[in-house]
């Protein structure tokens, strides 16, 4: 049994990886490669570096309503080490 799963995902893998090549999915394989083949198991928020970016432009930007409270409320002691406690990123 072990023989034939060894040789199912020896066969299976290259062969997933020309199907995606041809179909137009590169970027899956890279995207494999950049994440499970290095020993994570997502994205990081670094990853979009690994890709080609270009810049997405308007042709007149528009201004986003503000709220009547924006900028005017503040977060408590447990919002606050919650943010900290998770480190998220604004």
């Amino acid at each position: 049994m072990k023989v034939f799963l060894s040789l199912l995902l020896f066969l299976l893998v290259p062969a997933s990886a020309v199907i995606l090549y041809n179909t137009g999915n590169q970027h899956l394989i890279k995207a494999v490669n950049s994440t499970y083949l290095i020993g994570k198991t997502g994205p990081a928020l670094d990853d979009y570096l690994k890709f080609v970016n270009r810049p997405v432009t308007a042709a007149k930007a528009q201004d986003w309503p503000k709220h009547s409270k924006f900028n005017l409320l503040a977060l408590n002691e447990e919002e606050e080490f919650v943010l900290k406690k998770w480190a998220v990123v604004f």
